[in-house]
């Protein structure tokens, strides 16, 4: 069933997917974070958000050539992603978290994106940068559940610029409030029991 609604979506070029819809493509992330597989592409020049199915497709760029039909290899895939220069996409994931909020400085978030760790070399500008555009993008494919604000998980040891001292004020500038991955973790543990 799950197959057949993702293709109805993508043949009737629907972007603002409906609950229900979002709702059978979520998988279990971490042990506990119900979560989407995302993409942007065209990064530079029109951005586009893709949430799509982890059982249909585990993998980002396996999902760039299998639905939407551009023929990339993943070591071009990788170039594609990594660099700023050349960025056509961001390869992410985004927590649904619906079920317990994460309150911040008096903002409450009922969902969040992670990128995925592809070693970049950005600046903690550019990269401040790219996470504050992947959160605004994906905001309007999350309508029809919520309509608070997005919030940024960030991995601890994971993608080499983000120093946490200098991204929280680039981020906060542009009112983009993050949170760790592991507290979120425990977090969503503690609230099962």
């Amino acid at each position: 069933m799950k197959k057949y609604i993702l293709l109805l979506l993508m043949i009737t070029g629907v972007f603002g997917l409906r609950a229900q819809a979002l709702d059978t493509m979520r998988f279990v992330s971490q042990g506990v974070l119900q979560t989407w597989m995302a993409l942007m592409t065209d990064y530079k020049t029109h951005p586009q958000v893709h949430l799509y199915d982890y059982d249909l497709c585990q993998k980002h760029g396996d999902y760039l050539n299998r639905f939407l039909h551009r023929s990339i290899t993943f070591p071009e895939f990788k170039k594609a992603v990594r660099y700023p220069e050349k960025r056509q996409y961001v390869p992410f994931f985004v927590y649904d978290l619906r079920k317990i909020p994460v309150t911040l400085n008096g903002n409450t978030y009922e969902w969040a994106i992670r990128v995925e760790d592809y070693e970049y070399p950005d600046t903690p500008e550019s990269l401040a940068d790219m996470l504050a555009k992947v959160l605004r993008y994906t905001a309007p494919e999350l309508t029809s559940i919520t309509h608070t604000k997005g919030l940024v998980i960030i991995a601890e040891g994971n993608l080499n610029n983000y120093n946490y001292a200098k991204l929280k004020p680039l981020l906060s500038k542009k009112g983009v409030d993050f949170f760790l991955l592991s507290p979120l973790i425990r977090m969503y543990r503690e609230g099962e029991k």
